[in-house]
């Protein structure tokens, strides 16, 4: 279930800023596997299964270990929500020992959302592009407004994320998701833009497109007028 720890991250839980939540230090445990296959992917290893699991008892007897130092847990991937029941009896497992959780997915399994969502503290969901026939699923992008929707209705914190991947990312995507979110009523939405790596892939082609920077992102954005409720980090 889990192919990869590591044990101190000063990124990984950046809060939720129009929640309160300030960023943490966390560990971060990426669980392996993913419903998706994005070229760009950067956790080519964890997908893919490439490494040994660790024994999940090991994961714990860590975790007790270093609670004196971390307060959060970073669910991470892959994609977690692949585990469903397993994912719920582990993250009630973790409440036991008092951490703060956030959890990362892509989205398009919103019934596993729904059932986790009392053992996490916030969320960060992915959007990938507007296809996601290019990432091997039909509806994905369907599945993903779906989860926000419930995460919004059901006042759990989260944060959209998204990765600058020029095949997938471009003004076009980034009008056509204001146009969504704009239908779903939501005050405050934070959302990170990342830059693409194209180092470390899932699929060789990526490699084609050059790495983006923040520079590149400011770029994209520059021409855009973005709605009050909408504060991009990047």
């Amino acid at each position: 279930m889990i192919y990869g720890i590591q044990k101190t991250s000063f990124v990984d839980c950046p809060g939720v800023p129009s929640k309160g939540i300030p960023p943490s230090l966390c560990t971060v445990l990426f669980f392996g596997g993913c419903n998706l296959r994005c070229p760009y992917c950067h956790n080519k290893d964890i997908v893919l299964k490439n490494t040994k699991p660790f024994d999940v008892k090991e994961v714990f007897e860590l975790l007790k270990s270093r609670k004196h130092l971390v307060e959060w847990v970073c669910i991470s991937g892959g994609e977690p929500t692949v585990y469903e029941d397993k994912l719920l009896s582990f993250l009630k497992s973790l409440k036991t020992m008092n951490f703060k959780i956030k959890l990362d997915t892509n989205g398009i399994n919103p019934s596993v959302v729904k059932d986790i969502s009392n053992f996490v503290d916030y969320f960060a969901i992915d959007i990938k592009t507007v296809d996601y026939s290019y990432c091997n699923h039909k509806d994905g992008l369907f599945k993903v407004v779906k989860t926000i929707l419930y995460l919004h209705k059901t006042n759990k914190p989260f944060i959209l994320r998204t990765t600058y991947y020029p095949p997938f990312v471009n003004e076009y995507f980034i009008l056509y998701m204001l146009d969504i979110l704009s239908n779903l009523n939501i005050k405050h939405i934070d959302w990170y833009l990342n830059p693409f790596d194209n180092k470390n892939v899932l699929e060789e082609k990526a490699k084609a497109y050059p790495s983006t920077t923040k520079d590149d992102i400011k770029k994209l954005l520059e021409n855009i007028e973005m709605p009050s409720y909408i504060h991009i980090y990047y």
